[in-house]
């Protein structure tokens, strides 16, 4: 299994020849940078790319995370790809009927299992949010996407998804938050990344550094 970060909260991984993109097609704005022109070239003309099939995921429809035209873009030139995201499921997407509100994408020698959750921010709490867990190469990935992580909701991915946690991919706001560390120390990741991270050029809010 392989994985690459491009920009925002972009993710592109490979299990064998299976492609997934996970928030990859995205516009930029408010601080956050569009996918890069480069990506975009290659995914359109399948280079670079070893995968034979690749298929789309998308934790919500934010600008930062999602570009409707890109997407038709990317459908057109893979008509056969699976597309799961929030408020539109479309082949091979079964519910769960074990574990509430939890859905099940099958790709093959992989799994993508998508929680959905609740967007944090209180201006953002109504937004169709899910959070994410591929598992594939006897490992276990979660993306949390923008997600409010808290207890309750690391004791519903246990027991959805049981067993250790190689990564978890979390934003800066997360890993700040009281709530987002409890989580974190529930489900006790053997490692974890920082993304959601724009390029330098595009943040209007760096951080800067300790005098």
């Amino acid at each position: 299994m392989y994985v690459f970060h491009s920009v925002n909260a972009g993710l592109f991984y490979q299990v064998e020849d299976c492609g997934l993109l996970i928030d990859t097609l995205h516009d930029g704005g408010r601080g956050f940078s569009c996918t890069p022109g480069n990506i975009l070239n290659q995914i359109a003309a399948h280079t670079n790319v070893a995968a034979k099939e690749i298929h789309l995921t998308f934790t919500h429809l934010h600008d930062d995370h999602f570009s409707g035209k890109q997407v038709r873009d990317f459908m057109r030139k893979y008509p056969t790809a699976k597309i799961c995201m929030p408020e539109m499921w479309i082949s091979g997407v079964n519910l769960d009927e074990n574990i509430r509100r939890t859905y099940i994408l099958d790709l093959g020698r992989s799994h993508l299992t998508a929680f959905p959750t609740v967007h944090d921010g209180k201006e953002y709490a109504k937004v169709p949010h899910q959070s994410l867990m591929l598992q594939a190469s006897g490992q276990q990935h979660l993306i949390c996407g923008d997600a409010l992580l808290d207890l309750s909701l690391a004791r519903h991915v246990q027991r959805a998804c049981p067993g250790d946690i190689c990564a978890a991919f979390v934003n800066v706001y997360q890993l700040a938050s009281k709530p987002g560390q409890a989580f974190l120390k529930a489900i006790c990741p053997r490692h974890i990344f920082l993304y959601h991270l724009p390029f330098k050029e595009d943040d209007i809010f760096p951080i800067e550094k300790s005098q």
